[in-house]
This record gives structure tokens, C-alpha cells and sequence, in this order.
């Protein structure tokens, strides 16, 4: 086996951008590699911010193979079977074969061995060009195009250079390290050399290197100064894609700025600055942050953190301007002047929502009222909580910093003197903003969270701004996840389909193309996630009533049910059924038990039997959705009894829509449970 090693060489890549890269250009040069023959025993990436790095071992040569290609028959016309010979390369040989099909002409291509370097290098240029990098940029003079400027290519195989001529550059067998520490250029000749010659030139390639790191430099400095580093994974995550030697720094707050709330100060250093916020370990904010520098200073980081703090500084006057500045109008002023606002061009001003937000937080109250965790929201709170929960959008803290939007708002409310419940609702009511961020925990946050990304998905879908594909300006698809996340955790078992139908009715209007649908995908990939087949899936989906808690809790017992051989067979049961009453042109009658035969007799008793057990069933909890089934596993021999000793297409008429009658009945008690039709053996 050979070695590999590819490096790309750029100016600072995206911290957004790394993962999905260094996977994109693993997976590329797999697939390359298998496509022309070229045997791999492993390949892996790095990133760096300036690397992207693939590296593994294959064959020193591609294996000889032979191709085949089918061409005309053989009694095609002279002319069809001379052009195909001639088209073929000199390499190629023609043979006549029979096939199920008939007796064809075939081209059969022998191939021989080629060294792997030969076959390499157009397989690199390949990946390279057309990189699904999410933005790209030219620089210079050259039509090139990559995330940033390509600088240089390292590519090496079994210890020598590979040339492949890529995006300008030639590839060589030299890098350089660290763009400050060490920009000397040196040459290696294999992977452990090179990762080696990196991290003595202040380079750390693995990125869990880096995080091992940074996260012992972190706690070294929590337990020299007895603070605690809030939890930030997405931030850790970023700071990792931003410098190649991680080298954590403490800097200090100005003592003047720790009055401003703790949301404001935590937000304008992480979002704006990329510093980790502390907490004593009573809890309360400290007037320490990490920052992290990616380059080591003979004075052990001094400057940089002087130059931070005086960064920070700044930012923090800014900030405690625009919080003196908010704090001389009302939230009631500033929800007046969103009519100043424009939310959408075709949808009107923000203010204009509120009476939507208003319409929607009714409906769900009275939805939700029988559910534990949505009881005791008072009316008056939240109708207080939808005219003020967007007047936060007119501050000057939100107007600079918009991602403390809703969280501004409740500081203000509470400052203000509005009730506690209302000023966490306005708090709350944007969460959850991605899968990592947690959903309201206050009923009437949750409430007005479930309101407002309602009214937005259906104001969009009625004025046809969808999302498609990669594309989703409005973030649409969060606001419909989001919605599913609030309902599962809390436990809201309304039905979504009859409450947009009461909208519908509310508003005179039909319900938005396409909406329920949306709804429904976001709900399958959740469940496809879990690992929930997605025959099930479709089943629960495709039932009446599209209740988010029902159909989670119900996909487990359902996929195991499928799974065991009495659900194997009612599902084989279930498709005899639906094909004999699907294909029967006979009219619906009443089943008249007089003309009923003995293996008829003991099914019908079994399914009475299994209809009045399940018609004495309280709700629809999970608990009695397993007891359905078990009902129906009751119904098991009987049917298989049936099938082997009626003949159900008889010939007397009376006699078959008789036992057609029957059969319709069983078929909906199948479909009582789910839409058994979607169903596939498991």
C-alpha cells in the first residue's frame, strides 16, 4: 500500500464551513478512488482554519479489469452494427451473446494495470473543481473560484510528489506552519512527519487535539481564579474553527458595566466578541471572560488581553447608552410604533400581526386548556403577552444587538412592572431557535412561542413563500420544528389538522397549500431520526388527526408489533382484505348474521368481541392504543381460519355481499388504529 497526503492551503476558511468541508473532500475522494478501481484502506480528514487535509493508504496500482458494453442486436441493420464497431476504441473486441432479451453484439473492454499515480491526480483535480463549498469567491485575475484564496497544494504519494496542476497552483511537497509563529516553508515526505512538523510550528492539525487543549487551558484558568466558564458548546465549536494553536486568555469587565442585565452582557460577548462568560460559583455573573487568541506573546498574552478588554469596553458603553436610552419609554410606547415597522411587503407591519398573534393564542388556550401543563394561563396575561411580546424590536439594545430580541423585551417587562408570568412569556417566546436551544418553560412562554411560529408559518405558506430546497429565508422550517418540539415536551396532545382547520374557519379562508404537508415532513424526519421505519411513520402521519405527542409515543409500540410474527400476519391479513374489498363492485349492506357460516360465525364473534373492548376504552392514550392492538391480535386465527375455509367471491349474490360486508367491517377496525395501507413487513 501507498500513502497519501493532500493538503490545501488557503486563507482562513469559514469556522462554519470546516466540518462540512473536510467530510465533502473525504467522501469525494472515496468515491473517485472506488469509481476507477483504485483499492483504499482508509482515508480521513482534517481542517484547520487554513487547512483542508485528506490523507490515507491505497494500492500502488489499479488492478487490470475488463468492461462490457451491450450494442445493437444481432440482426440490427449492417449499418447500426458497422457504426457501433467503429465507434469502439482499438482496445475493444466485439462477441455475439444470448440474452432473456435475445442475442446481442457486446463490446468488451480490457483494461491492464495502471500505476496509481498515473490515475491520481486527474481524480484530485476532479474533487477540486466545483467544491460544494456554501459561498466562493475569485481573487486576482484568475476565473478560479474557492472558499478563500488557494495559497498553496501539498500532495504526496508513497513519498514523492504528485503533481496535479489545481486552481493555478502546482503541488509540491512543502507547507508552512503557523502564519506567525513559523511561516518558514519546510518539505515532508509522509503523513506522521507532516502532523509532526505542524505541531513544532505551532499547528495543531487534529481538531480534537484542539479542543483537548483548549479545554485544559480553560480549566486551568477556572480553577486559578475560582470562576466557572458558562456552557457554550456552539461557541467552543466556532472558536475551534478560528485559530490553529489555541492559546485561552482571562480578561476583567469594567465594574462599572455589571449592572446591565446579565442576558446583555453574556449576548455582546459571545455573539460579537467570541468570549466565554464566567460565573462565580455562587452563580452570579463574575467580571472575568475567556477570550482565546490563536498566537503565544513573549509578554504570556498581556497585550492581547488589554487590547480585548479595551474592545470589550467599548462595546459594553455602547450598550449601556442604548439600555439608558430604552429605558425611558414603556413597552407600551414601543409596541405603538411597530406600525412603523415592516414585517413582510405582503403581509404588512409588525403591528399589523398582533391581532393574528391575538386570534392564535385564543384558539391554543382553548386547545390546550385540558392539558396539565397549559392549565391556569390567565386571559388578561396572555393578551398582555401578545400586544407587547414584539415592542422589543423598536429598543436600541435590539436594534444593535437583534439576537437579544424577546430577552430584552422581558428584562424591560419586568423592570416595568409587568406580571411575572408575562415578562418570562416575552422572554421565552422566541425559543426554541435550533435544536440545541430548549423550548419555553413557562406555560404561557410556550403558549406564545407556539402563537407566533403559527401565524408565521401560515402568513408565509398563505402568501406562497416557501421553502425550497437549501433555501429558507423566513427560517420556516425552525419555526415548524419548533412548534413539534413545544407540543412533545410539554405534552400537548392537540390535533394540529383540526386547529389550522379552525383558523381556516375563523378566517374564512381555506387552509394554506402545502402547510399541512410541511408539517407532516418536518414530523417524518423527526421521526426517521429516531429510527422510526418510515412505512410506520407514513402510517401514524396518514391518520386522521395529526396529533405530535399521539404519533411519537405510538411509533414504538407499533414498529415492535410489526415486528412480531402475529403482526407480520394480521398485516398480510389486512392486504388480503383491502384487495378483495378494494376490487369489489358489490353495494355496502348491513351484515345480516343469518347467512353467516361457522368459520364466518367465530370471526364475526372474535370481532365483536375486540370492536366492544375497544369502544369501551377511555381515550386515546398510549396505553389504550397498545390494548387496540392487542385486540387486534385477538382477531389473528379467526381471520387466517377464514381465509382457509371461505371462498369469499362465492357464487351467490347474497351470500358474497354478505361476507364483502364483513370484510369492510374489519377493515375499519385495521384502520381505526393507523393507515394500515402504508405498511410494509418489518
Amino acid at each position: 500500500m501507498a500513502e497519501w497526503l493532500l493538503e490545501i492551503l488557503s486563507e482562513e476558511i469559514p469556522a462554519r464551513f470546516q466540518k462540512q468541508a473536510a467530510q465533502a473532500l473525504e467522501e469525494r475522494m472515496q468515491e473517485a478512488c472506488t469509481s476507477a478501481g483504485i483499492s483504499v484502506s482508509f482515508l480521513h480528514s482534517q481542517v484547520t482554519p487554513r487547512r483542508l487535509v485528506v490523507y490515507g493508504e491505497m494500492a500502488q496500482e489499479v488492478a487490470a479489469y475488463t468492461e462490457e458494453r451491450r450494442g445493437p442486436r444481432e440482426d440490427a441493420p449492417e449499418s447500426v452494427i458497422r457504426g457501433f464497431r467503429e465507434a469502439l476504441p482499438a482496445h475493444a473486441r466485439m462477441e455475439r451473446r444470448e440474452t432473456p432479451k435475445g442475442s446481442y453484439w457486446f463490446a468488451i473492454f480490457s483494461h491492464p494495470a495502471r500505476p496509481t499515480r498515473e490515475v491520481l491526480p486527474s481524480l484530485i483535480v476532479g474533487a477540486l473543481s466545483l467544491f460544494p463549498w456554501p459561498k466562493t469567491m475569485r481573487w486576482g485575475s484568475s476565473s478560479y473560484t474557492w472558499v478563500r484564496p488557494m495559497r498553496n497544494i501539498l500532495c504526496i504519494l508513497d513519498g514523492k510528489v504528485l503533481d496535479c496542476p489545481s486552481h493555478g497552483l502546482h503541488a509540491t511537497d512543502t507547507t508552512v506552519g503557523h502564519r506567525f509563529l513559523a511561516p518558514e516553508r519546510f518539505s515532508v515526505s509522509c503523513f506522521s512527519e507532516y502532523k509532526a512538523a505542524l505541531s513544532q510550528r505551532f499547528v495543531l492539525l487534529d481538531r480534537s487535539e484542539r479542543a483537548q487543549v483548549l479545554r485544559g487551558q480553560i480549566q486551568a484558568l477556572e480553577q486559578h481564579h475560582k470562576v466557572t466558564t458558562i456552557p457554550d458548546a456552539s461557541l467552543f465549536e466556532e472558536v475551534l474553527g478560528l485559530v490553529e494553536w489555541p492559546v485561552a486568555l482571562l480578561g476583567k469587565i469594567d465594574p462599572c458595566y455589571r449592572a446591565l442585565p446579565e442576558e446583555l452582557v453574556i449576548t455582546l460577548m459571545r455573539v460579537h466578541q467570541r468570549y466565554f462568560a464566567t460565573r462565580s460559583p455562587e452563580g452570579t455573573l463574575t467580571p472575568f471572560f475567556v477570550c482565546v487568541a490563536g498566537t503565544q506573546t513573549a509578554d504570556h498574552g498581556e497585550t492581547i488581553v488589554r487590547g480585548n478588554e479595551a474592545v470589550l469596553k467599548a462595546r459594553l458603553s455602547d450598550a449601556h447608552f442604548f439600555f439608558q436610552t430604552d429605558a425611558k419609554t414603556s413597552l407600551a410606547q414601543h409596541a405603538q410604533a411597530l406600525s412603523q415597522q415592516t414585517f413582510h411587503h405582503h403581509l404588512g407591519t409588525v403591528s399589523d400581526r398582533i391581532p393574528r398573534l391575538q386570534a392564535w393564542g385564543a384558539l391554543l388556550q382553548e386547545a390546550l386548556q385540558k392539558e396539565a401543563f397549559f392549565q391556569g394561563i390567565l386571559p388578561q396575561d396572555r393578551e398582555r403577552a401578545l400586544l407587547l411580546c414584539k415592542a422589543d424590536l423598536r429598543t436600541e439594545v435590539v436594534k444593535e444587538f437583534p439576537e437579544l430580541q424577546g430577552i430584552m423585551g422581558g428584562t424591560y417587562a419586568a423592570l416595568q412592572g409587568e406580571s411575572p408570568s408575562v415578562a418570562a412569556a416575552i422572554k421565552e417566546h422566541y425559543r426554541p431557535q435550533g435544536p440545541e436551544d430548549s423550548v419555553p418553560e413557562t406555560p404561557l412562554g410556550a403558549l406564545l412561542a407556539l402563537a407566533d411560529k403559527l401565524e408565521m408559518l401560515w402568513s408565509f405558506f398563505r402568501i406562497g413563500e416557501h421553502p425550497t430546497g437549501s433555501k429558507d429565508p423566513f427560517s420556516l422550517r425552525r419555526a415548524a420544528l419548533g412548534v413539534l418540539r413545544i407540543l412533545e415536551v410539554h405534552r400537548g396532545s392537540l390535533d394540529l389538522e383540526a386547529l389550522l382547520r379552525q383558523y381556516a374557519n375563523l378566517q374564512k379562508k381555506d387552509i394554506p397549500e402545502g402547510l399541512l404537508a410541511f408539517f407532516k415532513e418536518r414530523l417524518k424526519g423527526q421521526l426517521k431520526e429516531r429510527g422510526v421505519p418510515m412505512s410506520v411513520a407514513t402510517a401514524l402521519l396518514e391518520a386522521p388527526g395529526l396529533s405530535v405527542v399521539r404519533i411519537m409515543e405510538r411509533s414504538a409500540p407499533l414498529t415492535a408489533f410489526l415486528k412480531e410474527p402475529a403482526g407480520k400476519e394480521l398485516l398480510q391479513g389486512y392486504r388480503r382484505i383491502a384487495s378483495i374489498v378494494k376490487a369489489s363492485h358489490e353495494e355496502s349492506i348491513a351484515l345480516d348474521t343469518s347467512l353467516l357460516t361457522p368459520p364466518e360465525e367465530a370471526l364475526y364473534q372474535a370481532f365483536c368481541a375486540a370492536q366492544h373492548a375497544a369502544c369501551s376504552l377511555g381515550g386515546e392514550s398510549l396505553e389504550d392504543f397498545q390494548k387496540k392492538l392487542a385486540f387486534l391480535v385477538t382477531l389473528r386465527a379467526p381471520i387466517n381460519a377464514f381465509f382457509e375455509e371461505v371462498l369469499v367471491n362465492c357464487e351467490e349474490p347474497s351470500v358474497r355481499r354478505n361476507r364483502h360486508a364483513l370484510l369492510r367491517s374489519l377493515l375499519a377496525f385495521y384502520e381505526d388504529l393507523c393507515a394500515f395501507s402504508h405498511l410494509e413487513p418489518l
